[in-house]
């Protein structure tokens, strides 16, 4: 198991026998006190607590000062030890200080997602458990559960099915039959045997309540450039990606605050539209960073791409970007890189949430389909007749919010699942699964539509996609991504106003420019949210390798009965392809060369 995570803790190993049935075992991506008294797993001669821990604390040094107060003395200078100390101090109620780790209690494991600094609905890595006759394993990667031999490689259909509608994985499933994660904030109390309860949720957060504050811009400035000086922190080289768009540049404005040198870097593929050296050497020269541009050419491109699938540890359609990236980050030295990640769910930078709010709007209103069609024509090209029947199949007028986000993001609608896959499963309703539904109705209240649409932005955009594949990506060539707009602190604070305020002009963040305009460089450049997307529909269209690749993949009649897809509906699509969205072709492809590399099998 620790071999498989080799690659998240390059620096050092360790494996412990916390008592007589419990090992612990942990590999080290060495960022806070790099000598050896940071190894894991540690123990606490004080509570007898022992902890293996993946994550990072970014206020550990105010939780140490007060763990001092309290008595607590420290041999380290890490943020693992203050974790340890405050479960100690604080308990599982209380403490909320770190991202993922377990502890061993003299008679109770505890599993957690947690999170001071971190918002849990964003936390990354997950942890991933399962279960068998008197055991239990966990892992922050389903890769090192497999590499247990403890579980069998099956296919779980109802996470295939999850899967096709969304091009990626929604917790608390995985595509492995009995491999489960932890929903954000929850807790996971085992016993001796290996049997456990329910897990807890012990945290929520307050994104859809009004408190009566009203945040002002100076005070969210000021959280955002704290959240910023935060994530400076480190015994290793820290960098910036930078694209100069407006959140990667609010980022680099709040870290030159600081007053350290600061190492910048962007990627740029030649012959593409993914050049944005210009914009970024602007925001450099003004904020006088030291500047890095790494091209990556046509003869590279097809081994990064590769690479970058093998590097996910689960399935996704997306993810690919930030590994080229992250490769590039690594190697020019950096094993931190703050992001600009976040700042899109906050401020309303998708176009799909003004379309998810006609869709809703919409659903809401009328009473039928017939009339439902009518004001959605201008949305056809958008989301396809399957797509808006998919919002309207088993309407609960309680998630007609949700309804109209996933109709509005699906890849696979279940006007398509039920040719893709022999029985598509009952317990999957919108194209999640039931338990998630569960939580979000858990959070839910009378919050206006555009509110609960970014909520949902957050959970599932942010939360079960960009974050936890940009995690695998980045940790596959051991950097750590720091987002500094997912703090819990300015989290909060930013959705204590109304969504009708902070992202009003979807989806060109004309709040976010306000807000952090007193930072940006005089003469900053207007211009439209770009993104790094990667040219994949020219790359499939054209007769090279990477389209031979697709072809290879999507023409084994073998792999796709081990991935549990109909092989005449996939070669249906196989012909259509060059008309086909990309994202549908890349899905598929990147479903199927998961399950030729992990062995796994319908």
């Amino acid at each position: 198991m620790l071999d498989a995570l080799r690659h998240r803790g390059p620096d050092d190993e360790g494996i412990v026998q916390a008592a007589p049935d419990v090992w612990l075992g942990n590999r080290r991506l060495a960022i806070l006190d790099l000598s050896p008294a940071g190894h894991m797993p540690m123990a606490d001669p004080r509570s007898g607590l022992w902890i293996t821990y993946n994550g990072e604390v970014y206020n550990f040094a105010d939780l140490r000062r007060k763990l001092e107060g309290l008595g607590f003395s420290f041999r380290s200078r890490t943020d693992t030890e203050v974790v340890l100390a405050a479960w100690a101090a604080w308990g599982a109620r209380r403490f909320g200080t770190c991202e993922a780790c377990s502890l061993w209690l003299s008679s109770t494991l505890a599993t957690t997602s947690w999170s001071s600094r971190v918002t849990p609905w964003a936390r990354s890595p997950s942890i991933y458990h399962a279960f068998g006759p008197g055991w239990l394993a966990f892992a922050s990667e389903v890769r090192a559960l497999l590499a247990s031999g403890l579980v069998a490689r099956r296919l779980d259909p109802r996470a295939l099915a999850c899967y096709l509608h969304n091009g990626f994985l929604v917790d608390p499933l995985t595509l492995v039959e009995g491999i489960r994660a932890l929903l954000p904030g929850q807790l996971l109390r085992v016993r001796h045997d290996g049997t456990a309860g329910n897990p807890e949720r012990f945290w929520r957060g307050p994104f859809l309540e009004r408190d009566g504050r009203v945040p002002d811009l100076e005070g969210l400035r000021a959280r955002f450039v704290e959240s910023v000086r935060l994530r400076l922190v480190a015994d290793v080289p820290v960098g910036l990606f930078l694209s100069g768009g407006l959140d990667s540049t609010a980022v680099a404005c709040a870290a030159r605050r600081s007053g350290q040198a600061l190492t910048t870097l962007t990627v740029t593929i030649p012959g593409t539209s993914l050049d944005e050296s210009a914009y970024a050497r602007w925001a450099a020269n003004a904020l006088g960073t030291h500047h890095r541009e790494v091209d990556i050419g046509s003869q590279e491109i097809l081994g990064w791409v590769l690479d970058g699938l093998a590097a996910l540890d689960q399935p996704s359609f997306d993810g690919i970007n930030t590994y080229l990236v992250a490769r590039a980050a690594k190697a020019a030295g950096l094993t931190v890189v703050l992001t600009g990640l976040g700042g899109d769910e906050l401020f309303g930078g998708y176009p799909f949430l003004r379309h998810a709010a006609t869709v809703a709007g919409a659903l809401g209103a009328m009473s039928s389909a017939r009339r439902v069609l009518a004001p959605l024509a201008s949305l056809a090209r958008l989301s396809g007749p399957g797509k808006l029947r998919a919002a309207l199949d088993g309407q609960d007028r309680e998630l007609i919010d949700l309804a109209s986000y996933q109709a509005t993001q699906a890849l696979f609608p279940s006007s398509l699942l039920r040719y893709l896959l022999p029985e598509p499963p009952s317990d999957v309703q919108h194209g999640l699964p039931i338990e998630f539904i569960s939580f979000l109705r858990d959070e839910r209240v009378g919050a206006p539509l555009l509110d609960r649409l970014s909520h949902l932005a957050l959970r599932l955009f942010l939360g079960q996609r960009t974050l936890r594949d940009s995690d695998a990506v980045s940790m596959a060539v051991s950097l750590e991504l720091r987002p500094p707009f997912v703090d819990r602190i300015f989290v909060e604070d930013v959705f204590a106003l109304p969504a009708r305020q902070r992202c009003r002009g979807i989806p060109d963040k004309a709040f976010e420019r306000e807000l952090f305009g007193p930072f940006l460089p005089p003469g900053y450049p207007r211009r439209r949210k770009q993104g790094f997307v990667l040219p994949f529909s020219a790359w499939l269209a054209a007769h090279g390798p990477l389209a031979r690749f697709v072809r290879e993949r999507l023409e084994d009649p073998g792999l796709l009965a081990r991935a549990g897809l109909r092989v005449t509906t996939v070669n249906r699509l196989l012909r259509r392809r060059e008309r086909l969205p990309w994202s549908r072709v890349w899905a598929l492809v990147a479903l199927l060369d998961w399950v030729a590399r992990n062995g796994v099998e319908a």
